[in-house]
């Protein structure tokens, strides 16, 4: 069963959020629709991997999509966790197209594409580690770990992957997605021990979900884009144009003549991606442009977000609004 589904990841929103928020001539414009092309395109390679997951056995497996742990005070992200009381499988998904080569001397991936040649770091090294803090977090929790074996798996049907000397490394194999359900069945036959009760797979499968970290990078400082850059005010959910208008009780868009009560939610979640998890009435005043205290602090409690402090040092966290539009729900 899929214990964490696959959302949209954060950094995308970020960037779409950057995007929205600066000008149009803004000079990291370009670099930043780059940044956002790639991850676009990383996440379809791992969206495609779904309907290879969906034919295997859902009662056997509990499926993990984008997970992010700390051991040993590192962070660490897994694409796809797949666990059972036999065995976990660690999903490294790279959707690279043109020609790969694995350079095991330099540790490196050579794509050469169009006559072109980029490295990338090398993903068998990228999964060595993820299995390593894997394991270290299991034992840290006192339970027992079932062995841990990795795949990259090549999303894109059509990238060339050349052989090398040892194309499985430390036991990691690079596979196309349409292998993987075959690989796995390997698996089960060489793994059917089972390691884990039912028990202790929940209870793992528990500790993985709770332990999981929402992770907010400071896109600001990665572009070197100062905050007094952002365009500030409310956009249009339906034109994203920006700022629009407060009339009365709701918003009011110049451009499409849309009207909203809630589109203010949409821009605290930019603020949150863009500059803070957390933000005071006056923060918000000044971001929203909003101009009454009173005003500001009903629409604050409207939202019904936790809060921490008192009066006039009292800070809203808006990470479960940023939760809740990933889940749909705004």
């Amino acid at each position: 069963m899929i214990k964490k589904e696959r959302k949209l990841p954060i950094i995308i929103l970020q960037y779409e959020a950057l995007l929205r928020r600066i000008p149009a001539n803004h000079p990291k414009r370009p670099h930043i629709l780059e940044e956002l092309a790639k991850s676009k395109a990383g996440f379809n390679g791992e969206k495609s991997l779904d309907y290879q997951l969906s034919s295997i056995d859902q009662k056997k497996y509990h499926i993990f999509h984008d997970l992010r742990l700390s051991s040993e005070d590192r962070n660490f992200q897994i694409d796809s966790l797949i666990a059972s009381k036999n065995l976990f499988i660690v999903l490294e998904v790279k959707n690279i197209s043109g020609t790969l080569y694995f350079d095991e001397k330099f540790s490196q991936l050579i794509r050469t594409k169009n006559g072109e040649e980029t490295g990338f770091a090398d993903p068998y090294l990228q999964v060595g580690r993820q299995e390593a803090l894997l394991r270290n977090f299991i034992l840290q929790h006192k339970i027992t770990c079932p062995p841990i074996k990795g795949f990259i798996v090549i999303s894109n049907p059509s990238t060339i992957i050349k052989p090398t000397s040892k194309m499985i490394r430390n036991g990691t194999k690079i596979i196309h997605s349409a292998a993987l359900p075959l690989e796995l069945k390997n698996l089960e036959t060489n793994h059917q021990t089972p390691i884990l009760s039912d028990k202790e797979l929940k209870k793992l499968s528990s500790i993985l979900m709770k332990k999981n970290i929402l992770l907010i990078r400071e896109i600001l400082t990665k572009f070197k884009i100062k905050e007094s850059d952002l365009i500030k005010g409310v956009y249009c959910t339906k034109c994203m144009q920006l700022p629009i208008s407060r009339v009365h009780y709701s918003w009011v868009c110049p451009k499409c003549s849309g009207t909203s009560r809630k589109a203010y939610v949409h821009s605290l979640i930019d603020y949150a991606l863009l500059i803070s998890s957390d933000i005071s009435n006056k923060q918000m005043r000044e971001f929203l442009q909003i101009s009454s205290d009173t005003s500001a602090l009903n629409l604050l409690r409207i939202l019904n977000i936790d809060h921490s402090g008192e009066t006039k040092g009292r800070r809203y966290h808006l990470t479960s609004l940023i939760e809740r539009y990933r889940d749909g729900l705004l």
